[in-house]
């Protein structure tokens, strides 16, 4: 006869741990984390090359995205931060190819970071880099 209400006094600390109870309002309305159930957030696989690869430019790269938005763009930085010295492609598929060109400013060997950018918005936590790549013009 105990197990039931252990269970919902249980239940009740809970709701009241993640603001669900008590103070009012809308959880959104304290910053609270509200996760939709089967909604999964954009998610980039570089396909090709790898980190270590030696390209000569213009290069292909193979992308794929889970979640793609409608709009996005796909930034490539070769700075020393996604916000810094970057080019945008805009993304027409969740999977498909850019083509780096061959542009002297990226010749050497660099960390290039793949981001999606939907809108104004980077989507830090699709970022992935490229480490050691040696890219070369055709010239």
């Amino acid at each position: 006869m105990r197990r039931p209400v252990v269970l919902g006094v249980a239940v009740l600390l809970s709701l009241l741990c993640v603001g669900l109870l008590g103070r009012g309002g809308h959880p959104a309305d304290r910053g609270a984390a509200v996760r939709v159930v089967g909604v999964r957030p954009p998610a980039l696989h570089v396909l090709s090359p790898h980190g270590g690869a030696r390209l000569t430019l213009p290069a292909v790269v193979r992308y794929q995205f889970d979640g793609l938005p409608a709009g996005a763009t796909l930034r490539v930085a070769y700075g020393a931060t996604p916000a810094h010295e970057y080019r945008s492609y805009p993304l027409t598929s969740a999977d498909g190819t850019i083509t780096l060109p061959d542009d002297r400013a990226l010749y050497g060997v660099r960390a290039l970071t793949f981001c999606l950018v939907d809108g104004d918005r980077l989507l830090g936590a699709t970022c992935q880099t490229l480490h050691d790549l040696l890219l070369t013009g055709a010239k």
